[in-house]
């Protein structure tokens, strides 16, 4: 009988108006003990959606209900005060996304990043995000927040932290201790703070040491720092990114919240800083009066990183009055290093572009910019591209194939000076080799390997290989195309003018280089092999693809470790360098093409560490010196060709792209783009912003 009578109160008050009364909340907080269960729901969820009018009685049924009656009571208060802070977050949106919060890794963080758009990037989002973890810590809300207000309140470093996170491909399983060290790489400090973090919750340790990610690669759609992200929330900890103070921090979400909440107070009134966090705009440079520009020229060496990150995107932007202005502030003596800086980099204005990605967990957009980051545009349009575009030489278009809008594959070309959108040549989902004149581009066709010729002119395309195509390059001159097979060792060469294509077999194994002459005529290929009585050894190989007679030139060297081969710029010198076996430095070997001799030269240097890396070497533009680094060396150095003599240089290897009559070298670091010098000199960042820049490509004037 009891049961029927709750079922009938049940029906009445799911046709009762909803308006919320004492008496009907009475009722409800009558049943939280009900034996029915879908009865006990209904008397939870109803005071739920009733709202604040409910919570004096839940109160009370806190105090004077039955245990069961206190419980629910508690849970429906707590819920009451959640939706009320997310209410502030505009509910809708929100509650739109709340189931995907725990649908997943991948799902949590687009939820997390929908709520971040949604909300908007204005200072009431983080007051409320700030409430949220107050009014819910340990709960599902309360975590999300805190990874929200990441995003919002230390934006710099949460997508540094979440790029590095994306992009790895763990080779052995990693505890979430492990990958915790591996993410925040500040040596034993940081298990130290862990560990001291999760005190209150000795749960989070085992979780944390027990739960083991097993190794995958880029492609997987669970990403570690999403892994984690759960749980962390499920052991009830979470971390909280400090942009200004450059620092991760593993903690209850109270303590974030004991941090945050006086942050904000001293911040939430600070113009300058909301403009660095991005909650509101920054004045634009291209309109800012030189009478107006002093306060923001006395912030570029400002102690403060936030005020001289913001002065230095402002002004990058000013006009020439106001450049001079810098310039002529630069020189005098009491200049500050913040300054000093500004004027060498827009010193550089004016000497070519760069070309590079820009990248967030959904999308990847081609940027371009002057060479002091000025002018900074997409150029891509509503494209997600599947890779960087590959310029052709002159650096006035480009190729790449990507996503439209609708998620349709095809291969576009570029105009990289960005006065017209992406034209769709073919549809097409291939990876893209444009010849250096910019009329045809090689196709390699993602599923099955198959290459094509596509004339762009003519729109008409020619299979050259049936399939598994693999390091596929044109000559300088544009008359040759060489790739080989994926697993093979043959070296295919396709001439142009007769339409043929030449086998040279044995020639480019799998997992070796090659590199053209500026001749057109030889390719340097790295060769490994087990020589009779030693152990595995490389080599160096000159192949002359109009006639296929080789002859090895460096080496055979035992080693693993030789780096890929590369030709000075005016071809005359092949350089290729390693690791000793000894481990006493770096040797380098020079070809000389011209005598056809070969000379090798020693950096003494103490390696420490990681002996296996490939030792890489660089050019410098006008052939005169080589850069070699190594991982175990620890930085780079500068061989001076003719006199044989060393000096100390920067430490970035064969990614970076030196910037012809300048001893600068571009480069990406830490989800930025940078200008560094050669010898190890000032370093200037380029973007300094909260998404993901890498791959960037110079393009002279």
């Amino acid at each position: 009988m009891r049961r029927i009578i709750a079922a009938a109160i049940f029906l009445c008050l799911a046709c009762a108006p909803a308006a919320a009364d004492e008496t009907r909340v009475r009722e409800l907080i009558s049943l939280l003990d009900a034996e029915d269960a879908a009865v006990r729901d209904k008397a939870l969820a109803d005071p739920v959606a009733i709202g604040a009018d409910a919570l004096p009685l839940l109160e009370k049924a806190c105090r004077e209900g039955s245990p069961e009656q206190q419980g629910r009571a508690a849970e429906a208060m707590q819920r009451i005060r959640v939706r009320a802070a997310l209410e502030r977050l505009k509910a809708d949106h929100l509650l739109k996304h709340w189931d995907e919060l725990d649908a997943g890794p991948a799902r949590r963080r687009r939820a997390i990043r929908d709520w971040v758009r949604a909300c908007g990037s204005r200072p009431e989002t983080v007051d409320a995000l700030l409430e949220l973890i107050r009014v819910d810590p340990r709960g599902s809300a309360g975590g999300a927040a805190c990874e929200a207000m990441n995003w919002l309140g230390a934006p710099r470093l949460t997508a540094r932290v979440a790029d590095r996170a994306s992009g790895h491909a763990w080779l052995e399983p990693q505890t979430g201790m492990d990958l915790l060290q591996m993410l925040f790489p500040e040596g034993p400090e940081i298990s130290r703070r862990i560990r001291e973090s999760l005190r209150a919750t000795p749960q989070a340790k085992e979780r944390l040491d027990d739960t083991v990610f097993p190794p995958h690669n880029d492609a997987s759609p669970e990403r570690e720092l999403d892994q984690l992200g759960r749980i962390c929330t499920g052991s009830g900890v979470t971390w909280r990114m400090d942009d200004g103070e450059g620092a991760v921090h593993v903690e209850l979400p109270e303590e974030s919240l004991a941090v945050w909440g006086p942050w904000w107070k001293a911040v939430r009134n600070d113009p300058v800083i909301l403009m660095d966090l991005g909650l509101v705009d920054r004045p634009d440079g291209s309109k800012l009066a030189l009478d107006a520009a002093g306060e923001w020229i006395a912030r570029l060496s400002d102690a403060d990183a936030r005020r001289a990150r913001v002065a230095r995107a402002v002004l990058r932007e000013a006009g020439a009055d106001i450049l001079e202005d810098i310039a002529r502030r630069a020189a005098g003596k009491d200049a500050g290093e913040g300054l000093e800086k500004f004027a060498a980099l827009i010193r550089l204005r004016t000497r070519g572009r760069i070309l590079f990605v820009a990248e967030t967990a959904e999308r990847r957009e081609q940027w371009i910019m002057r060479l002091d980051g000025s002018g900074a545009r997409r150029i891509s349009g509503d494209l997600n591209m599947f890779w960087s575009v590959s310029a052709a030489a002159d650096g006035k278009t480009g190729f790449v194939s990507s996503r439209s809008a609708t998620g349709e594959w095809g291969v576009y070309r570029f105009d990289l000076s960005g006065a017209a959108p992406p034209e769709k040549l073919d549809t097409l989902h291939a990876f893209v080799w444009p010849r250096p004149d910019g009329l045809q581009v090689a196709l390699r066709v993602y599923e099955g390997g198959q290459l094509r010729l596509f004339d762009v002119l003519t729109r008409k395309a020619t299979v050259i290989e049936e399939g598994n195509a693999s390091f596929v390059g044109w000559s300088p001159d544009g008359t040759r195309l060489i790739w080989n097979q994926s697993q093979g060792n043959d070296l295919k060469v396709y001439e142009l003018a007769s339409g043929k294509t030449a086998v040279w077999p044995g020639r480019l194994p799998y997992l070796s280089s090659s590199r053209w002459n500026p001749d057109s005529r030889r390719i340097a290929t790295d060769l490994r092999g087990e020589e009779a009585g030693r152990s595995r050894t490389k080599r160096v190989e000159v192949l002359d693809v109009t006639t296929g007679e080789g002859k090895t030139v460096i080496g055979p060297v035992e080693t693993t470790s030789m780096g890929w081969p590369e030709w000075s710029p005016d071809g005359r010198w092949l350089a290729a360098a390693w690791p000793a076996a000894d481990k006493s430095g770096i040797e380098v070997a020079l070809w000389d093409s011209k005598e056809g001799r070969t000379r090798t030269v020693k950096k003494t240097v103490a390696l420490a560490g990681n002996h296996y890396g490939n030792a890489m070497v660089k050019w410098r533009p006008d052939g005169m010196a080589l850069i070699v680094t190594h991982l175990a060396a620890g930085r780079g150095y500068e061989l001076d060709i003719a006199a044989s003599t060393w000096r100390d240089a920067s430490d970035r290897d064969f990614t970076a792209v030196w910037i012809p009559g300048t001893d600068w070298i571009l480069d990406e670091d830490e989800s930025d783009v940078w200008l560094m010098d050669a010898y190890g000199g000032p370093r200037l960042n380029l973007t300094e912003s909260a998404v993901a820049e890498s791959d960037p490509h110079f393009l002279p004037e």
